[in-house]
């Protein structure tokens, strides 16, 4: 295997001893130091974090795949580091947000109407009253159904405190509204 360059070229990047630096290190191998303007450690959080804070491992490793699959040419043996494109990644990330929303709307049928309908509208901030009316009363209480979104990681609550008083807002996470830029 090292007979290959790019191969020898990658283990001695990732032979060293500093735990941070072999995740540095493995990163620098496989994305571009920097994705749509923000480097890539950040980038990945931010892309693949649900509404509670958890990175599955599940999704860290499709997008590998997907990434190999989004390559111009998947087959081709490797020439040069990093591994893949930011037009790759992004595209791959794109994918990835594809399936982790239908993954919620099809697979888990939570609030199905809710979900559907915040992707036609593209919503990705608001109160609970400004979209009380997308809930479908015949999938349970609203109350329900929103925790139930809160447990899958689909919605984030976000809480402000203003002086004396509190505000819950909800968030859904860039890992299932980045495909909402391209439907």
């Amino acid at each position: 295997m090292f007979a290959n360059e790019p191969f020898d070229r990658l283990a001695r990047r990732l032979r060293v001893t500093d735990d941070n630096i072999e995740l540095r290190a493995a990163l620098e191998v496989l994305f571009p130091p920097e994705i749509e303007g923000q480097p890539v450690d950040r980038w990945l959080v931010d892309s693949l974090r649900n509404g509670n804070g958890d990175i599955s491992p599940r999704l860290a490793v499709l997008l590998l795949h997907l990434a190999r699959d989004h390559s111009p040419r998947p087959d081709a043996p490797v020439t040069a580091l990093p591994l893949f494109t930011a037009d790759t990644v992004q595209r791959a990330m794109t994918k990835l947000s594809d399936l982790s929303f239908y993954e919620v709307a099809n697979d888990f049928k939570v609030a199905q109407t809710f979900v559907l309908n915040c992707r036609a509208g593209k919503l990705t901030n608001f109160t609970l009253s400004e979209v009380q009316q997308l809930f479908e009363g015949t999938e349970g209480k609203i109350g329900d159904q929103v925790r139930l979104l809160e447990r899958l990681g689909f919605l984030e609550r976000v809480v402000e405190q203003r002086g004396t008083q509190t505000r819950s807002t909800f968030r859904i996470p860039r890992l299932y509204t980045r495909c909402w830029d391209y439907a």
